[in-house]
């Protein structure tokens, strides 16, 4: 059965990874605080800890040894964010030739973070204006920020932190790029591009002082790998949802995979104390296949009309885009005037909310729909969903 334009329950956790990834950041600020001029160029910001933010930031146990399971929530968001990725794209690798999906996906990406960025660039210059800190980056460091990428390859420094994913996620377009144009596009070599991916970044973790000193670009790339094999994991949900796979076999593969990007983990972060506690998020990516898969399972329940899922889902990449240095500048504005501080998480969470909401109407769709006319008429897939979400939705959506 053919598919329309978005399957819902992929849509609407779309929504769940932005808020968690924005209410993470933002219970960073009252958690741990940050040195002065940290992400949003304000003064220091020194923590005032209180229950609700610290489970806002991770649950139930802050900042545990990592064999202690608990969720951070921003990992957990990352991951979600991740999963939906490879679902999505393993279906716009059938729908799109080569050509049409890298013009699509550019037209997807770099239009509403070029304009979210400069957004954010004059944030960070009113907050330098407010607190006498001046602007602290060059016009070459902005530049280079601007598209993703572009930062990584020349070295250039980390304006807003959010970026690193988007870096992520254009090498897993480039990889599935190049399956488009040198393998079969209804049948990809999921697994094994995934399972290569794994191996050369164990390797690479493996032999990380040695790598690091002869090739640091190709051992960044390598050490991505953790990331891009985890984006895989979602694939083979997307496999398993077209009934490509049985359910055992897709458990499998996802077990597989799993255990290299955790692998790659540990590897990365031997002997070094300091790096420690980010073993601990292995348990929130874990959470979120977990999630992604009852979701999956449970796909029915998604159906019907929800204002507020549908809200954040639509606005969740301009949200995520934007969120952080507004949101920081807020917070420091109402922290004087003794609010609680999950109210004034709520009211920064609204007013960045509302510019995503405007980045996503004057910039987003247009974008969408100008990508849209890239993509040769009627070519459909011959895609079902797996027997346990036939009751589910059929709508599905191409965003990242």
């Amino acid at each position: 059965m053919p598919f329309s334009e978005r399957i819902q329950f992929a849509n609407r956790l779309r929504g769940l990874a932005a808020l968690c990834v924005v209410v993470y950041h933002y219970s960073i600020f009252w958690v741990l605080g940050l040195p002065a001029g940290a992400w949003a160029n304000l003064p220091q910001i020194y923590p005032a800890p209180n229950w609700p933010m610290q489970w806002m930031f991770q649950f139930p146990v802050q900042l545990p040894p990592p064999w202690v399971p608990t969720i951070d929530w921003g990992a957990f968001g990352v991951a979600l964010f991740f999963l939906i990725s490879g679902f999505v794209i393993s279906n716009s690798m059938k729908r799109y030739s080569a050509q049409e999906f890298l013009v699509h996906r550019l037209l997807r990406i770099y239009p509403t973070y070029a304009v979210g960025f400069a957004f954010v660039v004059g944030v960070l210059a009113l907050s330098g204006t407010l607190y006498d800190r001046g602007f602290p980056y060059s016009a070459g460091q902005v530049l280079a920020h601007i598209f993703p990428g572009v930062r990584e390859v020349i070295g250039s420094i980390y304006i807003d932190p959010v970026i690193w994913t988007l870096e992520i996620e254009i090498k897993f377009y480039g990889i599935v790029f190049l399956a488009m144009l040198f393998a079969d596009r209804q049948s990809p070599p999921t697994m094994m591009i995934a399972a290569t991916l794994g191996t050369c970044g164990v390797v690479a973790a493996w032999l990380r002082p040695e790598f690091i000193v002869s090739s640091p670009q190709l051992y960044k790339l390598l050490a991505d790998a953790q990331f891009l094999v985890f984006i895989f994991i979602g694939a083979i949900f997307f496999e398993l949802w077209c009934k490509k796979i049985s359910s055992r076999r897709a458990v499998l593969k996802i077990a597989v995979l799993g255990a290299l990007f955790s692998l790659i983990w540990i590897l990365l972060f031997q002997g070094n104390p300091v790096a420690v506690q980010w073993l601990g998020r292995i348990w929130s990516y874990a959470a979120a296949i977990a999630v992604f898969a009852a979701a999956m399972r449970w796909s029915h329940w998604f159906e019907g009309r929800s204002r507020v899922a549908d809200f954040f889902a639509n606005i969740s990449y301009p949200l995520y885009v934007l969120h952080l240095a507004p949101g920081f500048l807020i917070m420091m504005l109402l922290k004087s005037t003794g609010l609680w501080p999950p109210v004034i998480v709520a009211l920064a969470l609204a007013a960045v909310s509302f510019f995503a909401l405007v980045l996503h109407r004057i910039l987003e769709l247009p974008a969408q729909r100008l990508a849209r006319r890239f993509k040769a008429p009627d070519r459909a897939l011959n895609c079902a969903p797996t027997a346990a979400v036939t009751a589910g939705s059929t709508s599905f959506s191409s965003a990242p």
